[in-house]
Parts: structure tokens; sequence; C-alpha cells
């Protein structure tokens, strides 16, 4: 029987004799892996094409996600824009998918929902970040920043949590973890003890930052900064 190769570079379903399966690359050793897609129907199976590069197919009685079964209905089935999709009933978010049952957007309106900006969401009735509901959010209000923090006319929040402390005219993100007001810098939504926002900096991917006493780990104070740290953070502020 001639082979079906429904993604290119050889890699993504192939229907054999019959049966589907799943060709990847094994990330320990970089070898090239087919795997039988368990339940899938050969006759009525199909690749659904997307512009993430998701490895997606259905067939008259699932949505497949690479080997993975989504409790999704097939016939519904569609993409919102990038990796939200919903079908009749739900909402799903397949960017971070694990092949846990954590996919879909607790809440959210499939008629109604729409995709703000990277990893957020709003429907007729709330605002979402990736699979969770902001709580008591007005979505005609809210300002999506970038991938982990958005806002609305009173607060800031990071991912679902808002911050509620922060003084929010003077507020300034300082990474994907720190944000500071002229009193206090927070890391996420904790207040990290004894920064000084005035001269707060982060380092490297942002779970790192240092003030003119001090360095810190996310929240946690690391102690004081040494003059081997000051030349370290001297280079990362040349090379930004």
């Amino acid at each position: 029987m001639l082979n079906i190769v429904l993604i290119s570079c050889n890699l993504g379903y192939e229907i054999k004799d019959g049966k589907v399966y799943y060709k990847w690359i094994h990330g320990g050793n970089m070898s090239k892996e087919i795997t039988l897609v368990e339940d899938a129907d050969a006759e009525t199976f199909e690749v659904i094409k997307n512009d993430v590069d998701l490895h997606l197919g259905k067939d008259k009685n699932y949505v497949f996600l690479e080997l993975a079964k989504l409790k999704a209905d097939p016939a519904t089935f569609e993409q919102i824009k990038k990796y939200y999709w919903r079908d009749k009933d739900s909402v799903y978010m397949l960017r971070y998918y694990d092949g846990l049952d954590n996919n879909v957007v607790k809440g959210a309106d499939p008629k109604t929902f729409q995709v703000i900006k990277d990893n957020w969401g709003r429907d007729k009735k709330g605002v979402y970040h990736i699979y969770d509901q902001l709580k008591n959010v007005d979505p005609k209000k809210f300002i999506a920043i970038d991938e982990d923090w958005g806002k609305d006319d009173k607060y800031y929040y990071h991912n679902k949590e808002r911050i509620d402390s922060l003084d929010y005219k003077t507020a300034e993100i300082v990474s994907p973890y720190y944000i500071k007001d002229q009193y206090r810098v927070f890391c996420r939504n904790k207040i990290v003890k004894g920064a000084n926002p005035k001269t707060f900096k982060a380092l490297d991917t942002g779970i790192h930052g240092y003030d003119d006493k001090y360095k810190f780990e996310f929240e946690r104070n690391e102690g004081p900064i040494t003059e081997e740290d000051k030349k370290i953070y001297m280079n990362a502020d040349k090379k930004k």
C-alpha cells in the first residue's frame, strides 16, 4: 500500500496498512521514531492544518495532538488564533500542552472568545491567561502588555495574579517577573523585602535582580553585593 505522508519533512502523521502512525524525533538521541496512534480511524483521519506548527489531526471520533487524544469535538474543532482553539463546548490553549488533561481554558465561552495578545484572551464575561480566568476583571478595560503582564484601569496582573498593593500610577515593569513602583519592588505578586525601587534592576532571564546594596533571586534576598558582583552587573548592563 502506498504510504501517505501528511506532514512535511517526514515528521508527523502517516497512514500505512490501514493504521495511523506518528513520526517524531526522540529528544534524547535525536533518532526518528514511529508510533501507532491509538484509536485513530485511518479511513476518516485527516491532518488539521495550522500556522503554529502543531501536529494536529482528527478522525470521526477524536482530535489528536501528536499521540494524545484531546477531549474535543472533531466536527466543530477549529483554530481561533495561534495556539487558541475551540469546539462547540470549550476553548483550548495548546501552546503548553504536556499530555495531561489541562488544555481547556476554564470557563471560557467558545462563541465570544477572542485572543487579545500572546497568552491572553477574553470573552463576553471575563479575561483569561493561558488556562485560567482572572477574578473580577472587566474584559473591556483590560490591556495585555506582554506574555506575562497585563492591566486594567486599577490593577496590574502577573499571569492570573493581581498585584494588590502596587501603586498603579508609578508602576514600572522591570522583567517577566519583577515590577516596581515608587515605594517597593515586587516579584510577581510578592514584595521583595529590602529592595530599593530607585536602584533596582533585573538580570538575564529576569529571575535575578539587584539594587545598590543587595542581590535577589525571585523575591529572596541573597545578601550584599560584592565587588565581583558589581563587575558582573556592569557587564550585563553594557550588553543590553
